[in-house]
């Protein structure tokens, strides 16, 4: 079993490229018969493309 929570921001430097942070809590139950398990505080730090859809573009109007 696991499970875990992560909140995070990303600050777009295009409008279809970001770069992203995030904070979070992880847990896991590595084995049911043993009982152990691990949880902890992690950070990430990504990079994001969005690829363009088959909807017309928007302009800055639109929003």
């Amino acid at each position: 079993m696991a499970l875990g929570a992560n909140v995070g921001y990303a600050h777009f430097i295009t409008r279809t490229v970001a770069l992203e942070a995030t904070f979070g809590y992880n847990y896991s139950k590595a084995s049911i018969n043993t009982g152990t398990g691990a949880s902890g505080l992690g950070v990430g730090v990504g990079f994001q493309i969005y690829l363009p859809g088959k909807n017309k573009p928007y302009s800055m109007g639109d929003l």
